[in-house]
């Protein structure tokens, strides 16, 4: 509701296919089978948003989803699953749960379980799955579900898994540009179009074996902090605004936090203008200054290369 989660694309037929196996009356847990940094938490998140936003059909409008650390498996204690009371919260006679567990990486959480002995919490919730008392979105790698299918055939069988295939390079470029801003606010500083496009096609071309748009992703990332870092001290103008700007963010993750919401809506205006300001500045005070806050191409190589994935030879 507060708006925390990046902007998902081109997920469409996953995430309707996710919300379909949740709205089914029997076998109702899905599990997303997918390499790592394809996409399969934010297609978990994706569903969180349409919840918030009310853009489900009525079997999950009233769902929440409660995200299960491996840690907190070694709480579990013997015959009494802490996930499993947590699942039942909000549980009346005749009705399933309102709650969805979200078993993110169901390797580590089963893992977890063995190290803390915890067989019989597994055992109950493969009964409650069973029995359609409470539902849960589980992820795994294609690898793993193979291992898993092998040693807990039982509870595997209790989810519909789900591919999620990776994404192709024109789909990334567009994830890429539509989670760029959140990244440009975290470095403070400005991708080029040249800068998303290299990350893409570097991503593609020099690190086979990682799917898109996770490695794209991260080498934005990487390519943002190693600018950061260049930085030189601002001019006082340019200082001032950050500094105001980090005051106003700072005011504003307060109002959220008192559920003073009228006040974080002022006060996310508030940042807008002051970024506004802040970039305006910027391209009055110099072009260079500017510039040395731009990411581009060459940035992408730098990672690229310390990462050992490019030479820069053709």
């Amino acid at each position: 509701m507060e708006g925390h989660f990046e902007p998902v694309v081109r997920r469409e037929r996953e995430i309707d296919a996710l919300i379909e196996v949740l709205s089914c009356r029997q076998r109702n847990c899905a599990l997303l089978v997918g390499e790592r940094g394809v996409g399969k938490t934010a297609i978990i998140e994706s569903l969180a948003q349409r919840i918030a936003e009310g853009s489900v059909p009525a079997p999950l409008a009233e769902k929440r989803l409660i995200s299960i650390d491996p840690a907190q498996v070694a709480g579990w204690t013997k015959g009494q699953a802490n996930l499993v009371q947590i699942a039942a919260a909000g549980k009346t006679d005749g009705e399933s749960s309102r709650a969805v567990l979200v078993l993110d990486d169901l390797a580590d959480i089963l893992a977890a379980a063995d190290r803390a002995r915890a067989a019989n919490a597994v055992d109950m919730l493969r009964y409650t799955m069973l029995r359609a008392e409470i539902q849960c979105v589980a992820s795994c790698t294609p690898a793993e579900f193979l291992e898993l299918v092998e040693k807990v055939a039982g509870l595997v069988e209790c989810f519909r898994p789900l591919q999620v295939r990776p994404l192709d390079e024109e789909a990334a470029l567009e994830i890429l540009r539509a989670r760029k801003e959140s990244l440009e606010k975290f470095h403070d500083v400005r991708y080029a179009d040249e800068a998303i496009d290299a990350a893409v096609r570097g991503a593609a071309k020099h690190l086979p074996g990682t799917p898109l748009p996770g490695k794209a992703l991260e080498l934005l990332d990487a390519a943002g902090a190693r600018v950061k870092l260049r930085q030189t001290s601002p001019p006082p103008e340019i200082a001032e605004l950050q500094k105001k700007i980090k005051f106003i963010a700072h005011r504003m993750e307060s109002a959220i936090q008192s559920h003073e919401f009228e006040k974080a809506r002022f006060y996310s205006e508030e940042e807008k203008k002051e970024r506004e300001n802040l970039r305006v500045a910027r391209e009055r005070i110099s072009c260079d200054d500017a510039g040395a806050m731009i990411v581009g191409a060459k940035e992408i190589e730098e990672v690229l290369a310390s990462w050992g994935g490019y030479t820069g030879r053709p």
